[in-house]
């Protein structure tokens, strides 16, 4: 087995053990073909709530570009904003000395961008998927979920579904 690189970061917090929990794992080109079973398994290990896995494709003089994925302990998932944060935190110092602001992500779920302001924090860019509508029996079942969780009962004049 291979040398693998990670990072456990908190995400929006400033306290110790506080905010939300992030592996971050960058593969290399000796790693990157480990296999999706494998990842997997690794994100099991962390036993974290989000490992995100990070594979390099090329960059340019001002931005990086990495691939990534999401995996919970059981299932591999289309997006995670706090793992895109936790990424970046890791990967823009890195890059230190060559002036890079911009990380941009292949997912599952689009292309992602993220970069750091001039204030130091850093903004993420997702794509707005096309909703799609949903059945009238999943409209009526969300209304049901609703009603039940708010404790009252809602009107509801849509739902659409993401990808």
């Amino acid at each position: 087995m291979p040398v693998i690189k990670y990072d456990i970061l908190n995400t929006f917090t400033s306290v110790p053990f506080a905010g939300n929990q992030c592996a971050v794992v960058i593969l290399t080109a000796e790693n990157a073909v480990l296999p999706d079973e494998m990842l997997q398994k690794i994100a099991a290990e962390f036993s974290l709530p989000m490992t995100c896995v990070l594979y390099p494709l090329s960059s340019d003089s001002d931005t990086l570009r990495y691939r990534i994925r999401w995996f919970t302990t059981t299932i591999e998932t289309p997006l995670c904003g706090h793992a895109v944060l936790a990424a970046t935190h890791i990967l823009l110092p890195a890059a230190a000395g060559h002036e890079m602001n911009v990380v941009n992500f292949e997912s599952l779920w689009g292309p992602l961008s993220a970069t750091k302001m001039v204030d130091g924090k850093i903004g993420l860019e997702f794509p707005a998927p096309a909703a799609k509508a949903v059945s009238e029996e999943n409209m009526v079942k969300t209304k049901e979920v609703l009603n039940e969780a708010l404790g009252r009962t809602v009107d509801i004049t849509g739902v659409q579904d993401g990808p």
